[in-house]
């Protein structure tokens, strides 16, 4: 607006009569200069239409059409750069005056959008002014996306995931070098790259949402559809909304089918297994019971479905504490296994596993030691003897027998766990250490307190305090060099509330290791860290 011959367009609009095409703007269009006009406005428009706007009272500002690109394009002729920050600053205070941001991406399979350097601009800077932000994009793209999403496999979700394409600011483009290189120096100055991506990827994750939240009523009949979405909202993060979403479909199915339809007890399994992900056991429980019900009904003895769903329920009643239900399910999941399976098949060990872990649980100590006794001969008969998962079964029947106070026996069993270890383990990885402390703690018990000394000097510079507390005890020679040392460690734990993982103080028991999760060969509530099967706590 400065006198000259040449203005913006919408100056150009508003002094050749376009008043009423013209006003103040109430939405900022972010969008790649490659789709069309045609597209981006019919779009805009079904975006007016599904979000209850006005037509006549939505204006959008667009940089096309607001910003002065003649005289953006005489300073680049001329040479001069236009200053990115006062561009950026610019920028910030439309996004702040404005509020609403609305990204258009063309499709929904590596869409121009998420490919522009611009465009990531554009978002980070209405990210740091808190303007509300809607992605759109053509109905038939929706449709498009939601018949990708029907036809996937769960396990291929990711890649429809990734085909939105570019979500890192670093891999963005831009017609003009210069651009890109001004730009990445300005999101650098503002919170780093980091920062945008997880800004951009949030917006783009909600906007999937957004989609498929609104076409909420195809789920109810298309079980593959509402399998998916209910997937792709676990994927991201959004389990209230699955389970939401999976209440609602239960809702409509209960009421229009009979209680054993397949669709009905396909839909309370999925309710189900979102409430286990967000932990409510308590509202699983009942629909896993109802399920398994309805599979006795269905399913012969020993059938894939219904193990897998006596798998789920037993995990649940462990994680509710009614462990005697539980163990009732983990018996018959046993003896199905065994019926129809070679005793060296993984399912019958993890079987096993699970079993003894329960019944450890809950104080039946004589069983799960011998069920673990068990699963150690079936994993030296399957396995070769160095195999961690070898280890893994030792570790836990040492911790069994220690519960049992045979601690020489457990000694054993935790050496011939540390053997293994050491072999295919790094020297500090915790299961190293681990068994080198049920070791120690079961020679300190058998009044060998000199070999539990020897260990515990050998893991004083791999853990965090625990072995310098039992070696001042153990050797009294080395109470004033470990003093600060152990008193460092009992203010922290003062302070922070901390417990050792292993427990070594005398007349005291046995706590189980940093190994503990949850054991099921159906489904892991909490999987141990290198994904084996082990026992949770004994």
């Amino acid at each position: 607006r400065d006198g000259r011959e040449h203005t913006s367009l919408v100056d150009a609009l508003r002094k050749k009569g376009g008043s009423k095409f013209v006003g103040e703007s109430t939405v900022f269009l972010s969008h790649a200069w490659s789709c069309s006009a045609s597209l981006v406005f019919s779009s805009l428009g079904e975006w007016c239409a599904r979000n209850g706007h006005d037509v006549s009272e939505t204006f959008v500002w667009t940089c096309i059409a607001s910003v002065n690109q003649y005289r953006v394009q005489e300073r680049r002729e001329l040479g001069i750069k236009e200053p990115l920050e006062a561009f950026y600053r610019c920028l910030e205070d439309r996004v702040r005056d404005i509020g609403l941001v609305a990204c258009f991406m063309d499709r929904w399979s590596r869409p121009a959008y998420t490919s522009r350097v611009w465009c990531h601009f554009e978002l980070t800077a209405a990210a740091a002014q808190g303007g509300r932000v809607e992605f759109f994009m053509p109905s038939a793209q929706e449709a498009s996306f939601l018949q990708a999403l029907r036809r996937a496999k769960p396990d291929r979700l990711h890649s429809i995931l990734g085909s939105f394409g570019v979500t890192k600011i670093e891999d963005a483009d831009a017609t003009f070098p210069c651009d890109r290189a001004n730009i990445l120096d300005a999101i650098a100055s503002r919170g780093g790259a980091v920062r945008a991506n997880k800004a951009f990827r949030t917006q783009v994750q909600e906007f999937l949402l957004r989609v498929a939240k609104s076409h909420a009523a195809e789920y109810q009949e298309d079980l593959c559809l509402q399998r998916n979405v209910r997937a792709l909202f676990a994927k991201l993060g959004c389990l209230e909304d699955a389970a939401r979403m999976d209440e609602g479909v239960l809702a409509f199915n209960v009421g229009a089918r009979p209680a054993n339809d397949p669709k009905v007890v396909a839909t309370k399994l999925n309710l189900a297994l979102t409430y286990v992900q967000l932990r409510s056991f308590e509202r699983a429980a009942p629909l896993l019971e109802a399920v398994l019900k309805s599979r006795r009904e269905t399913f012969p003895v020993g059938s894939p479905q219904l193990i897998a769903v006596m798998g789920y329920l037993a995990d649940v009643q462990r994680e509710r504490g009614h462990l005697v239900d539980a163990s009732i399910l983990q018996q018959e999941i046993l003896d199905a296994r065994r019926e129809t399976l070679p005793p060296e098949d993984p399912k019958v060990v993890d079987a096993l596993l699970n079993l003894a872990a329960t019944c450890g649980e809950h104080s039946r100590h004589l069983d799960a030691a011998a069920l673990f006794e068990e699963a150690l001969e079936l994993r030296l008969r399957s396995l070769p003897p160095d195999h961690l998962d070898v280890a893994t079964a030792a570790y836990n029947l040492a911790v069994a027998r220690a519960k049992l106070g045979k601690h020489e026996e457990a000694a054993a069993a935790f050496r011939e766990a540390l053997l293994v270890r050491r072999r295919a383990l790094p020297p500090d990885h915790p299961d190293v250490i681990a068994a080198s402390q049920g070791v120690a703690s079961c020679l300190e018990r058998c009044k060998r307190a000199d070999e539990a000394a020897a260990i515990l000097e050998d893991l004083h510079d791999k853990t965090s305090g625990a072995a310098a507390v039992r070696l001042a005890l153990l050797t009294p020679s080395r109470r004033p060099a470990l003093a600060p040392e152990v008193g460092a460690l009992q203010r922290r734990r003062a302070r922070f509330g901390e417990r050792p993982n292993v427990v070594f103080g005398r007349g005291r028991e046995l706590a189980m290791s940093p190994l503990g999760g949850a054991v099921s060969a159906a489904l892991h509530f909490s999987p141990p860290s290198d994904g084996r099967q082990t026992m949770r706590h004994l």
